[in-house]
């Protein structure tokens, strides 16, 4: 069985016992680990001691099957598991399953990506495999600047850091929209740390609590209003992606200026930008009337 462990995954009250069961399970001798079905769900348990289990469930891709090391459960309290929900499990009714072949595959989530170098995944609304520059941007000590374009999964490489942080944590995001949907993706199958309290805030909210600033921020229905009688001619035909691309690429990717100019725009890797390079300089050109009608408009 191809074998991938949750990177919070804690482990330290079960370690000789957890090596002994992994090794069973990747062998598929499921007698051995003494693997039982949770009825109702689509998680397993293997049996670490007479007290511990061993949660899991399966994952697929690429063809593959995969085995997704959850969490331990320490002296039967499956209602304090993270991915149970509360669940009350009684071990007397538990399903034994004695080898990979009597396991349904239906029930195995399709993973998004896999990558072959690394046996750990995360967890937010979904298991997440990092890519090569993934993995080494995580790996990084903090202070951190990550620059991306959309899409290139700076939300979870920053939210899976955050988990590192203890103490007062604050996450500022562009809008209300971003922040929220930050806060239930960091929250996602019921996650707790006690040893932080994380504030998810807008960019607006966290500067009001210094000073209410003048004016008032660009929507997206006002955005969409103005590319409908500024952007016509420019070939573009998605304003969702052009808002993307002027607030996350051309003044998201540069700390020391405003924006990027249109060399450093036209020279961003493919990953780093949205739109394809022969498609930029029509992006800069409606961005620069952008910038002209929003100091015209304060």
């Amino acid at each position: 069985m191809n074998i991938l462990q949750y990177n919070d995954l804690d482990i330290t009250k079960a370690r000789v016992a957890f090596d002994r069961v992994v090794a069973a399970l990747q062998a598929g001798d499921f007698r051995a680990a003494d693997v039982k079905k949770l009825k109702g769900t689509p998680y397993y348990r293997a049996k670490l001691s007479d007290a511990d289990r061993l949660l899991f469930r399966f994952g697929s891709y690429g063809g593959k099957t995969y085995l997704l090391l959850l969490e331990t459960i320490l002296s039967h309290a499956y209602e304090k598991s993270r991915f149970l929900n509360g669940a009350k499990v009684v071990e007397s009714k538990l399903e034994p399953v004695h080898a990979p072949g009597e396991v349904n595959e239906q029930e195995s989530v399709a993973l998004p990506y896999v990558n072959p170098k690394h046996n750990r995944f995360h967890v937010l609304d979904k298991v997440l495999s990092f890519d090569d520059t993934q993995a080494e941007a995580f790996g990084l000590r903090t202070p951190l600047i990550l620059i991306g374009a959309a899409g290139s999964g700076k939300t979870v490489l920053t939210l899976e850091k955050l988990k590192a942080l203890h103490g007062e944590v604050l996450y500022v995001t562009l809008s209300a929209y971003l922040a929220e949907n930050a806060r239930n993706l960091y929250y996602s199958f019921g996650y707790e740390n006690e040893r932080q309290n994380v504030e998810f805030l807008s960019l607006r909210e966290y500067v009001e609590t210094l000073r209410v600033p003048p004016g008032k921020p660009i929507t997206f229905r006002a955005f969409v209003g103005w590319f409908a009688r500024h952007a016509h001619g420019s070939g573009l035909k998605d304003p969702h992606m052009v808002f993307e691309e002027f607030n996350g690429v051309l003044t998201g990717m540069t700390v020391d200026e405003a924006c990027l100019d249109l060399d450093e725009y036209l020279a961003l890797g493919v990953r780093q930008s949205i739109f394809p390079q022969e498609q930029r300089g029509r992006v800069y050109a409606v961005f620069q009337r952008y910038r002209e009608w929003l100091g015209g408009n304060g």
